[in-house]
């Protein structure tokens, strides 16, 4: 649990303890949660309960696969794309779930309004979390970064790839000026996403340890752009809690050049080391 900061992971093993009042949830649309042990993700809505944070999961509807016969489950407000994919089975028996008391008529309602009949419909036992006694549910939410947060984190990737332009490509930083780079600079100033950018959670690529083998504290930003790729990524870490890719320009070739950099800031002791790229995507300090 990070305290008294909205940045980085608010873990929940338990149910909802009663400190989470100490780590305010940001106004967030919604968490993807993975229960322990469960390969399948929900999603639960964060509502503010006075000095508490209550867990409402939306109500959902599971279809199984034509292919591989597993559910996967989609909102009701994303009944669409159900329907749409060919290999969704959506005229069989499909699953409703839901934390409200209305919530399966609730799905039975637009399942008919989408031309589906919940005739053989059924709870699904295997993913419905378990409340506890005070109806809280028992999940664990991995990851919570709200539109704010990404903004600031496409903002440090742009300011640093400016940084290394100059440093490494003779400074000349003029071409930053293109339209190429539009849609990151609107996103940071304004929230804009249209189109892009584009963001992704990362694949925890990084690799900042101690004289202990210990992954220290601090962030990690790292930027990729090689000659024979024209998409510029930017990977920004806070904390080692949580990394996220921020694509800063697709298909870019004005120019041709390989940039690889990358720096870790040390919390501990507020150093600051440059990185060297090794294979599979791994960093390590210089």
């Amino acid at each position: 649990m990070v305290e008294k900061t909205i940045l980085g992971p608010l873990r929940y093993r338990s149910g909802i303890k009663k400190d989470t009042r100490r780590a305010p949830v940001p106004g967030a649309p919604y968490l993807v949660i993975n229960r322990p042990g469960r390969e399948t993700l929900l999603e639960l809505h964060p509502r503010v309960d006075g000095n508490d944070y209550e867990l409402y999961m939306p109500t959902q509807v599971g279809f199984p696969s034509f292919e591989t016969g597993e559910t996967r489950y989609f909102r009701l407000d994303d009944l669409d794309r159900a329907i749409s994919d060919e290999t969704i089975d959506t005229r069989s028996q499909h699953y409703i779930v839901g934390a409200g008391p209305n919530s399966r008529q609730e799905a039975v309602c637009v399942l008919a309004n989408k031309g589906i009949v919940s005739k053989d419909h059924r709870e699904d036992p295997a993913i419905v979390p378990q409340c506890g006694e005070d109806g809280r549910l028992e999940v664990e939410a991995r990851t919570l970064i709200d539109p704010l947060i990404k903004r600031a984190m496409a903002k440090i990737a742009f300011n640093y790839l400016a940084w290394a332009v100059i440093r490494d490509l003779n400074g000349s930083w003029e071409w930053l000026m293109q339209h190429d780079f539009d849609a990151v600079r609107d996103f940071i100033r304004r929230g804009d996403v249209g189109d892009s950018p584009r963001f992704r959670i990362g694949k925890g690529g990084f690799l900042v340890q101690r004289g202990t083998g210990k992954t220290a504290s601090g962030h990690v930003i790292t930027l990729s752009w090689q000659r024979y790729r024209r998409d510029m990524v930017a990977r920004v870490s806070l904390f080692l809690q949580f990394e996220w890719e921020t694509l800063l320009a697709r298909s870019f070739d004005r120019i041709s050049w390989d940039l690889r950099s990358g720096h870790f800031w040390n919390l501990e002791n507020r150093t600051v080391k440059g990185l060297t790229p090794r294979p599979a995507g791994l960093w390590t300090p210089l």
